[in-house]
């Protein structure tokens, strides 16, 4: 740690003592921890925000605890910015929507859950100028569905990659 330069810093945290740890040391360094792998401080979500680091909720599934599919929200309710990932590569492409669909359905907010996946974790990543919303000069994949991106019944209508069409619903082409 003593020779990374000021800036993000993603720290593994699976229990709020290795969460407090790590907020502590990094921010010593001169660096801006996020908090990854927080699932398993879903039983005290008000002592997690009050670290005042951004966390990333991992992996939810159905099975999950109730207070494990509510820690996005709650989180966010204190004003906490938190990213949404998957298990990937290991997990189904699938399984992200399944995870803001959980968390949408445990009590965040849908446009929450969009950010969630797209502009916090590019803040964090401290590429949040570049990529992570829709902006002119900014890099972006598309996706376009015909509900809200974590109802399991949207359905996909177009993605557009690298600036090319990739999938179009209208013409079931993939390329």
């Amino acid at each position: 740690l003593r020779d990374l330069p000021a800036g993000p810093a993603i720290a593994w945290a699976d229990s709020l003592a290795a969460a407090r740890t790590a907020v502590e040391t990094l921010r010593a360094k001169k660096l801006d921890p996020t908090l990854a792998g927080v699932r398993e401080c879903a039983a005290e979500p008000d002592a997690l925000a009050a670290l005042g680091a951004p966390c990333v909720v991992t992996a939810l599934r159905p099975e999950d605890p109730l207070a494990v599919l509510a820690l996005a929200g709650r989180l966010h309710a204190q004003g906490v910015p938190v990213a949404i990932s998957t298990s990937a590569p290991d997990r189904s492409p699938r399984s992200l929507r399944l995870a803001l669909s959980l968390a949408v359905a445990a009590g965040l907010p849908g446009e929450a859950a969009l950010s969630a996946a797209t502009s916090t974790p590019a803040k964090m990543l401290g590429l949040g100028a570049r990529v992570g919303r829709v902006a002119t000069g900014f890099d972006a994949d598309l996706v376009v569905t015909d509900g809200a991106p974590w109802e399991a019944r949207s359905r996909v209508l177009l993605v557009v990659s690298g600036g090319e069409i990739a999938f179009d619903r209208a013409t079931e082409t993939s390329r």
